[in-house]
């Protein structure tokens, strides 16, 4: 049906409202109420009421007596982030290249290589924080057999440990989403480039970063940006 009229210029804005009023309520409104907070004293422990203090809050984490853990909380956030991002990339981008690869049962690598992407994130805390248990974990068992280690570590209850642990887990769920996104990249890119190089006599290293990665270019960055956010 055709609409005609001033109605119709208002008809796409009518069919937008609910999906507009659901982000109105799940996303922005609780970026505006964390804003209003943040310019409160509140106590969540005592639900007690909040009184405007300004930016006193700003003030404490920054350069008051909170901000020592402040910066602490950030630095590691800027670990958790390079890292984690970081070798989710590297890994993903080898297992897209290979992925890519014509060899036999390619169809069963790829389904089994999403596992860990379509895996639920509450089970694979689960299951990482089994594997890697103080007392009765897969790798502490594995660790001591082959003679590596003469007693138990707690990797997630020891400061030295404990996030490299966290981000070994987040790299083995985010590999998977590289993989897939950098392997629908690599397919489209047309094979008259790798014949031109051939060509030219271009080895493969060369290959790799004056044909493919600079094909890549726009995929990486969404696909980055996507897994920082």
């Amino acid at each position: 049906i055709r609409h005609k009229g001033v109605g119709a210029s208002f008809w796409p804005y009518l069919l937008l409202a609910p999906a507009l009023l659901i982000m109105m309520l799940v996303v922005f409104y609780p970026i505006i109420e964390a804003v209003r907070l943040s310019f409160m004293n509140y106590d969540l422990t005592r639900l007690q009421r909040s009184s405007y203090i300004g930016i006193e809050n700003y003030t404490t984490i920054l350069v008051g007596r909170g901000s020592r853990r402040f910066w602490e909380a950030l630095a590691k956030t800027a670990l958790w982030v390079a890292f984690g991002v970081g070798l989710q990339f590297l890994l993903g981008f080898a297992m897209a290249l290979l992925l890519n690869r014509n060899f036999k049962g390619r169809g069963i690598v790829r389904s089994v290589s999403l596992i860990p992407w379509v895996t639920p994130g509450v089970l694979i805390a689960l299951m990482w924080s089994w594997i890697l248990d103080g007392n009765f974990g897969v790798l502490n068992d594995l660790l001591m057999r082959l003679g590596l280690i003469q007693e138990s570590i707690a990797f997630l209850a020891t400061k030295q440990t404990a996030l490299p642990s966290v981000i070994t887990t987040v790299v083995w769920q985010g590999i998977p989403f590289f993989a897939l996104m950098l392997l629908a990249g690599l397919q489209g890119i047309p094979g008259e480039l790798y014949e031109a190089a051939n060509i030219d006599g271009a080895s493969g290293l060369k290959k790799l970063f004056y044909v493919t990665i600079p094909s890549l270019k726009n995929t990486i960055l969404v696909t980055t940006m996507l897994r920082i956010i």
